[in-house]
């Protein structure tokens, strides 16, 4: 009689349950069961069957006391008996906890869970729909990424979760023993499970698997087994799908297991820093060899999970999506020109007179909780050791380790005095969590950080470059920069070109400079470009500058390639410095585009027109930054003025060229890209954007020199137009005399105006009312193209996500894309717009000469309208599609309230964008001061935009004050919490693709 353990054979019948099932094959089997894939007949479809799994008890027993006889049933002597009763006894519980864990998803269950007894054992029957085990699985390939894995972690506690919960260990986990099904996973008890809090028998066979099984089972230390048991063999399934391979004892012991974690790990690669760190981490702990220190419940690692998820897809309001934020940030942001030299730091004191610190001990000043006002002339270096520490501190990432962030002041000056600006420049580019649910959540959650750091969280070190280009407006930055101060976890240094802030601010904050280069220094730099140092004793001083030393050490190495061998003449200020680097820019400039007669053309003139008229705009409004909405106007001006016949008679040098320098560019848009972002940006790096899409010069220094060059210009141009005027002037007193006698018609010309408006006038006014009408038109056609796509979404069968809703959404959409296309491009067919608004720009001085309340800049911003919101509807069309129309889309959503909370961030954009876009109007409205007019604007545009005003507005155009419509207009766009502002979190919450988009205001 064989009395060894037999497996049924392939193809054998079995009858359960008046059920007759055919064993296919075994898919696994262990101490106390064997689990077989098996199929059944369908009963009316004969021809058709149906897969199951079916557990059989049958324990393994050393001594043959248990054994299968010829008839198939399971016999046992008497020794087995009791083997065989334990065995019974846990192969219930196992099926216990595993029909509570199915039948909290029923969908993916088509048949019940079900035990019988045959065959002189007990057998259970399990239908599901697919599934495969995690074994078959990771040979296959899958599961690759460290966010899909990730995600079984948590499927695997869930089912876990179910034995816990009855008291009950597993103690068998492995890959081969968890079915992954759609959304969850099963654990199928190969061999017995283990009750907590009942004495187990002597027979008690305990599962050893090389790689999962933890310290304590090879051990039989039964003291030691409890949950943390259960939670090392997840965490060693975890490290097999980290590392693809197996868990080797000897990496457990003492401290070798960190070094199982290259940074090489495939798994890895293209993931955020602190997710690798914190899996390495919860590998780490898990994976402890003394119970003890592992986690001791699900729920633990469950939360450890949640937070790996959360930084692999950047959410939470979290010192480790702040450092990770910040580490993505400064690996972006282009590097300011010149290599850091280091220094010594002075920090001054009223009583000692001062102390001298290294940069590593001005560091930990801050790392313990300093702040600090660092003061210095421009280019000293300030912006270049905020960089460096920035560089530093997220070379590498520890949980420990202080957070540092960097922020550039220079935008805030295009706030109007913002408050919270910094709390909120840190907000911008986190993905909020679920749990928080406006900005308002996410500034209580950064507070609740910030009064943490030091304590539960690590410290946060803010750098804030630049308050001198903060504006004149900057009592609520200041307030902030003094609130935050008073955390003790938060280091601040702050850069300014003086200490005078202190009269009236930041009075807690202590004074320190960079001190100035050693002339050793300045000496080693220049030998490093193999330049001499000048004898001259002012110039050598004037090198102890950095930026200095920097544009001598260029400028003198252009001269060098120009073919020079001295300096013109030995610059004595940074003025003749500039003029020199400038000069030599030029020269080197016009050598690399020698043969090439349009590129030194286009060269020279941004160098001697463009620029200079940049940082007169720069001087004006008293800034060191111009928003692109500023910048594209003076770009657009620029390019109007070049191909006229008064700036050839002016400059001579260019008279007739245009053609040359601008060579394919057709219209101001192209020659904003190509002049600002490719040439003064990208070729000459005279220029840069900042983190907020503002522009300024690369050196503030500049700008006088260049508002210098545009002075000059300025002289010359008036020459000609003063010609100009007094030539078209006499000719139309002329005219005049000739045909309504001398005497009226002088009377007419210099006597007192009654403010009529000419037929001439009144000739170019209507071309501006058409052309608004058309440019209404257009943008009417393109929001009511995405209402009506939302309209279309506000049925259950898109929020339920059903096959045709989704393809009734998506034939919306597509229905969208085209007809938003066929309205932008039928409006630049318009007689009275071509290339957003060309030829209407020609109406806009003649507007504004006719009516002195009508704003250019506002104009320019509306014949800017369709196109800024043609590029954001394309944008979210195709969004739309992901999210709510392809299943095996990453964005996908698939419950029923993120796809309505998502439609309806969109609606709050387009409600908002609508109110933004008829508040314009009414300006203009209200600048044409003329009844006449205001009434043909009325007619036209209202009757254009025929859905709106919009919804909750009940007022139309000329209906509101211009303070009223101010008020207004900070209420849809401007404060915290206006329609624009609240409507671009929830689309960033909803992952929107926000940064694409150009928001109009």
């Amino acid at each position: 009689m064989n009395r060894e353990r037999q497996i049924r054979k392939i193809g054998e019948k079995i009858l359960l349950g008046n059920v007759e099932y055919q064993i296919k094959n075994v898919i696994g089997f262990g101490g106390s069961s064997i689990v077989y894939r098996a199929v059944y007949r369908d009963e009316l479809n004969r021809d058709s069957f149906h897969q199951v799994l079916i557990k059989e008890l049958f324990p393994f027993s050393w001594k043959g006391e248990v054994w299968r006889d010829e008839e198939g049933c399971i016999v046992t002597d008497d020794r087995g008996i009791e083997l065989m009763q334990d065995a019974r006894e846990s192969f219930l519980q196992g099926n216990q906890a595993n029909l509570e864990l199915l039948l909290k998803d029923p969908e993916q269950i088509s048949g019940n869970l079900n035990s019988f007894e045959a065959y002189g054992t007990c057998y259970s029957v399990l239908t599901v729909h697919g599934g495969q085990s995690l074994e078959q699985l990771l040979e296959e390939g899958k599961y690759t990424s460290l966010a899909a894995a990730a995600d079984v972690m948590l499927k695997l506690l869930d089912a876990l979760e179910c034995f816990h919960k009855e008291n009950i260990l597993h103690l068998d986990i492995s890959p081969d023993n968890i079915l992954v099904l759609k959304r969850q996973a099963l654990l199928i008890d190969y061999n017995s499970t283990w009750k907590m809090d009942a004495e187990q028998s002597d027979c008690f066979f305990f599962s050893e698997k090389e790689g999962y099984s933890a310290p304590e089972i090879y051990l039989r230390d039964y003291d030691g087994i409890g949950p943390q048991t259960d939670l090392y063999s997840v965490c060693a399934v975890f490290f097999r799908m980290v590392t693809g391979r197996k868990l080797d004892m000897e990496e457990v012991m003492g401290k070798g297991l960190r070094r199982s974690f290259p940074k090489s790990l495939k798994i890895f690669q293209d993931e955020p820093v602190t997710a690798s760190f914190k899996t390495v981490e919860i590998l780490t702990k898990g994976l402890n060899i003394i119970g003890s220190m592992r986690y001791q419940s699900i729920d633990a690692l469950r939360q450890d999970i949640l937070e790996l998820i959360r930084r692999i897809e950047g959410k939470g309001i979290s010192a480790s999506a702040i450092w990770e934020n910040s580490r993505t940030q400064r690996m972006a942001w282009k590097q300011k020109d010149g290599a850091y030299l280091s220094r010594n730091i002075l920090m001054e004191d009223p009583k000692m007179g001062g102390e001298v610190l290294s940069e590593q001990e001005c560091f930990r000043q801050l790392c313990d909780g300093a702040c600090i006002l660092l003061k210095g002339t421009g280019g000293m270096g300030k912006t270049q050791y905020l960089y460096r520490l920035w560089g530093e501190g997220v070379k590498r990432y520890h949980p420990q380790a202080p957070v540092l962030i960097y922020i550039p002041l220079e935008d805030y000056q295009q706030t109007q005095g913002a408050s919270e600006y910094i709390r909120h420049f840190i907000l911008r580019n986190l993905k909020f969590s679920e749990e928080t649910n406006s900005m308002e959540d996410a500034l209580h959650e950064l507070n609740h950080l910030f009064a943490a750091a030091g304590k539960k969280s690590p410290k946060i070190l803010l750098l804030l470059d630049g308050l001198n280009e903060a504006g004149s407006q900057r009592q609520n930055l200041l307030r902030e920069i003094e609130e935050l101060g008073q955390y003790d976890g938060v280091g601040i240094l702050v850069s300014d070109r003086t200490d005078s802030v202190k009269q009236y601010g930041l009075s807690d904050f202590r004074t320190a400079s960079l001190m100035p280069l050693t002339e050793k220094t300045v000496v080693e730099e220049l030998d490093r470009f193999r330049l001499e140092c000048p004898k001259e004793k002012k110039l050598r001083e004037l090198l102890s500058n950095p930026m200095m030393l920097y544009l001598y050490r260029s400028a003198s190495m252009m001269s060098v390639e120009n073919g020079g061998k001295e300096l013109w003449k030995t610059p004595e200020n940074l003025e003749e410095l500039v003029d020199f680097y400038i000069e030599n820019l030029q020269r080197l400039q016009k050598r690399r585009d020698s043969g090439d007669e349009s590129r030194q053309l286009l060269h020279d003139y941004l160098l001697e027109h463009l620029l200079p008229a940049i940082a007169r705009e720069l001087e004006k409004r008293k800034k060191t930054i111009l928003s692109m909405e500023e910048l594209y106007i003076l770009a657009s001006r620029d390019y109007k003025n070049m191909k006229s016949k008064l700036f050839g008679l002016a400059f001579p040098k260019y008279m007739g060229k245009s053609r040359l320098i601008l060579g394919g560019i057709s219209n101001d848009r192209e020659w904003f890209d190509y002049a600002v972002s490719e040439q003064l940006i990208g070729q000459m790096n005279l220029m840069e954007q900042t983190a907020e899409g503002n522009f300024g010069l690369i050196h503030d220094n500049f700008t006088g020199y260049f508002a210098d060059k545009w002075a000059d210009n300025q002289k010359i141009w008036q020459q000609y137009h003063r010609k100009y005027v007094i030539k078209r002037a006499a000719i139309g007193v002329m005219v005049l005399f000739l045909l309504a006698g001398g005497g009226a018609a002088a009377f007419r010309i210099w006597g007192p105006s009654d403010r009529t408006i000419s037929e001439a006038d009144r000739k170019e006014i209507g071309n501006v009312t058409r052309s608004l009408n058309s440019n209404a038109g257009c943008w009417n056609g393109i929001m009511k193209a995405q209402y009506k796509i939302l309209e279309t979404a506000d049925q259950e069968s898109v929020y339920d996500n059903t096959p045709e809703g989704r393809e009734a959404l998506l034939s919306a959409i597509d229905s969208g894309e085209k007809k938003v296309t066929s309205y932008y491009n039928e409006f630049f067919r318009m007689p009275y717009s071509e290339g957003a608004g060309e030829r209407s720009y020609n109406y806009l001085d003649t507007a504004v000469d006719i009516f002195p309340g009508l704003s250019k800049e506002t104009l320019s911003r509306v014949y800017m309208e369709p196109d800024v919101q043609k590029t954001n509807v394309m944008l979210c069309m195709d969004y739309l599609k992901k999210a709510l129309c392809e299943e095996d889309s990453e964005m996908f959503y698939s419950d029923i309230d993120d796809r309505k909370n998502l439609l309806k961030a969109y609606r709050q954009y387009l409600d908002g964008a609508s109110e933004y876009y008829y508040l314009i109007y009414n300006e203009i409205y209200i600048g044409m001061d003329d009844e006449k007019t205001q009434a043909d604007l009325k007619e036209q545009v209202v009757q254009t935009m025929s859905c709106f005003p919009p919804e909750g507005m009940k007022w139309s155009l000329g209906e509101k004050t211009e303070t009223e419509l101010k008020d207004l207009m900070l209420k849809v766009t401007e404060t915290d919490d206006s329609d624009m502002k609240i409507a671009q979190l929830n689309m960033a919450k909803y992952r929107f693709p926000v940064r694409e988009m150009e928001w109009p205001f």
